[in-house]
């Protein structure tokens, strides 16, 4: 027995060093980061244990351990101290087999104050491991089980940390005393956000924030009921106290209520002499601009108490933030229709006091800002990422293992203010394979999807115009949508790539991929994100209707099968106009109207653009020409309400639309004579492409003519789409 063993531990030992030198060459970079547990066999408590599966279980690495709580109740925590100051990336839970809870995590620098980086109170997934990714710096990693079933016991498998420990133990501290506009809310909240939870990814990591802001607190009662004193507990020597109050001192309320010059004065002057003391340095910010609009003027609701924390920073030589102007000149300079997505109304029709996530990250970001022109010694800190300084550039791939100079984005991230980026609903996400190479070479897969679906990834971005490039997985055909519209259509084939203009006008671009014409296997591969300017403005575009005669095939660069308008950019300069073919196969112009990609061309059109408007063929199978013809009347009414111009174009014939003469002609075709009799009554141009293709199909006769379209005679190849993409370029510059 003793030498069996003997060889069973050799064995072992072998395989061992086979899997070392396996792992060695063979796991990626992005795989051997994911596996640094920083957390493994540190010391762990909880405030329950079940005896012998103690705290300890929780982070020992092995599989078959694990921590439980003593009893049924919920929210007992499970808490890691990682012996010295970590910056983190990410946590990874490991539940029991079939046990999943709803949780939070928690992280500290001290023990004593904890902030909030990840809320799953209403997690639904059903993944036994779940990772979760944030940026912080802290000491103590906290996780919260809730809402436990019945009968059953809190408990965890293993629990995992990742990050690399900080150079510098003593991190500038930022504490924010302030109310609900400023407070760190779970994603149980959501859309409500509070600028003080998007703060810190605007600076670098020697700067970290621990925000105390409290919902319904003024400057009195967050005195009186500790707060501060909490504060000056841990407040160091040239840590900073960000003081932002005024909304809830405006209250009736008596445990609220403050007079603007006097009790509200001395008040802020208690936040700021008492953090002096301790050397710490106070910094005054006015209370934010509600989203209140009356006569074409965005008013200052809290004045008195604006001007009053202004004498405040005078009396006292203190620095002073005030967002309550800067909110107020920014929402005049860019308009009540783009401020308008930033306040809660947007989502639930009441409040325009507190903020979406786009609009805490606005905040947030013009407070860095203002922070940086202070030219304080925080100041330094602040990243550059003013809009007007940086050029945005993201690339994401999405599977389970990022190429070299991408973001890896797994199906299991869930959109984290703090990170910047992430799926607004995990649970339905799943990470996939795919047959491409690179970043091609795996993907996520949307389980749900629809151009109004919530199912999105969601992306921090400062407002502007984007180009944005996706790249698709192993998917029959798929569109792409964005902001709650269509914006590429029916991509087809595995790997499939495109790209698209887009403004942002709300801080964030949500994207997902969605419909096509066949199959249901949305998934993308690859995503990347180049700012092109400031404005959130198109450039001049010409949008593009129409059917499979007009619409784009995969490859672009290389289809056999070709539509014109996917030829149209090689006669049109791209520095002039861009071009959107929105055009898909088996299109009508009932079904284009109705089923969302001419909604798409409504949202953006604007004065200068152009709208090319062709249909005909499929219409005869789904509507009378009468019927026909009032709905592309329709559609030209709505885009010249817009102000911009109407083209109306008629179909080319088929190859083989030849008479004994060997004349070509399709005249009587595909409602023709509606469409020119439209462009007449409407005054608007037409681009008679049916005639002129059949006038130079005639002139190259029956055979090269043939040559010009695939096998079904209907369709144009290549050569023959870049033909009538020239006759309509050429058309259009007259």
């Amino acid at each position: 027995m003793i030498q069996s063993r003997g060889k069973s531990k050799k064995l072992f030992s072998i395989i061992l060093i086979v899997m070392f030198i396996a792992t060695s060459l063979f796991v990626s970079p992005q795989k051997v980061y994911a596996s640094s547990n920083i957390a493994m066999g540190k010391t762990s408590t909880s405030d329950s244990e079940l005896l012998g599966h103690g705290a300890s279980n929780g982070n020992d690495g092995k599989q078959s351990t694990y921590w439980s709580a003593a009893d049924t109740s919920d929210k007992h925590y499970w808490k890691v101290d990682l012996g010295g100051l970590y910056e983190l990336k990410e946590t990874e839970v490991k539940w029991q087999k079939n046990t999943v809870y709803k949780y939070r995590v928690e992280t500290s620098t001290d023990n004593l104050h904890w902030t909030l980086r990840i809320d799953k109170s209403n997690n639904t997934s059903t993944i036994q491991k779940q990772k979760d990714i944030f940026n912080g710096l802290a000491r103590y990693v906290k996780i919260i089980i809730l809402d436990v079933p019945s009968n059953d016991y809190a408990s965890i498998c293993d629990f995992k940390v990742s990050g690399s420990a900080f150079k510098n133990n003593s991190p500038t501290m930022v504490y924010i005393a302030g109310d609900s506009t400023a407070q760190t809310y779970g994603t149980s909240f959501a859309p409500q956000t509070g600028w003080g939870q998007c703060i810190e990814k605007y600076f670098s990591r020697e700067v970290m924030f621990d925000n105390r802001a409290i919902g319904g607190r003024s400057s009195k009662s967050f005195i009186l009921e500790g707060r501060l004193d909490d504060i000056l507990s841990v407040i160091r020597p040239k840590d900073y106290l960000f003081i932002q109050f005024g909304h809830n001192d405006a209250s009736y309320i008596p445990a609220r209520h403050t007079d603007p010059y006097t009790t509200y004065k001395d008040y802020l002057k208690q936040y700021i002499t008492k953090s002096r003391d301790i050397g710490a340095i106070p910094i005054l910010i006015t209370p934010v601009a509600r989203l209140n609009y009356k006569n074409g003027v965005f008013v200052n609701d809290f004045p008195d108490y604006v001007i009053a924390m202004k004498q405040v920073a005078i009396e006292t030589n203190t620095p002073i933030i005030d967002m309550m102007n800067t909110c107020i000149d920014y929402y005049t300079s860019v308009g009540y229709d783009t401020v308008f997505p930033n306040y809660l109304v947007s989502s639930n029709g009441t409040d325009y006091t507190h903020f979406t996530q786009a609009g805490a990250n606005m905040i947030a970001g013009m407070t860095t800002q203002k922070i940086k022109a202070l030219n304080i010694p925080i100041s330094k800190y602040v990243k550059n990422l003013n809009p007007n300084e940086k050029q945005i550039n993201y690339k994401f791939d999405f599977g389970s293992v990022a190429e070299p100079g991408y973001t890896n984005v797994s199906a299991s991230l869930e959109y984290n203010p703090s990170v910047g980026y992430g799926f607004n609903t995990p649970v339905n996400m799943k990470n996939v394979t795919a047959a491409g190479s690179g970043a091609g070479s795996d993907a996520v897969q949307f389980l749900t999807f629809g151009t109004k679906s919530s199912n999105t990834f969601n992306v921090d971005l400062p407002n502007g115009l984007y180009e944005v490039a996706v790249t698709l997985g192993d998917t029959t055909r798929t569109s792409v949508a964005a902001e709650g519209v269509y914006q590429v259509m029916n991509m087809t084939g595995n790997g499939a790539t495109d790209k698209f203009q887009i403004p942002i006008t709300d801080g964030q671009l949500n994207i997902l991929v969605t419909e096509g014409k066949a199959g249901k296997a949305f998934t993308l591969s690859a995503l990347e994100i180049t700012k092109i300017s400031d404005k959130s403005k198109t450039n001049k575009t010409i949008y593009i209707s129409g059917d499979s005669t007009v619409c784009n095939y995969y490859p672009i660069d290389t289809s056999l099968q070709c539509g014109w308008g996917q030829m149209l950019p090689q006669f049109l300069s791209n520095k002039e106009y861009q071009i959107r073919d929105m055009a898909t196969g088996g299109q009508f112009a009932r079904g284009f109207r109705d089923d969302g990609q001419f909604e798409s061309i409504m949202k953006y059109i604007k004065k200068g653009d152009c709208f090319i408007l062709e249909f005909g063929i499929n219409d005869s199978k789904y509507e009378t020409e009468a019927e026909f013809k009032e709905i592309m009347r329709d559609m030209i009414k709505q885009v010249k309400g817009k102000g911009a111009k109407v083209v109306l174009v008629t179909s080319q014939g088929k190859a083989t639309d030849f008479d004994l003469n060997n004349v070509h002609s399709a005249v009587d075709k595909w409602y023709r004579h509606s469409t020119v009799a439209l462009a007449d009554e409407e005054k608007v141009p037409l681009i008679d492409l049916n005639i002129l293709s059949s006038k130079y199909y005639t002139s190259i006769g029956q055979e090269a003519t043939a040559k010009l379209f695939m096998s079904d005679s209907l369709h144009p190849n290549r050569a023959g789409a870049i033909k009538l993409a020239s006759i309509v370029a050429s058309e259009l510059k007259k």
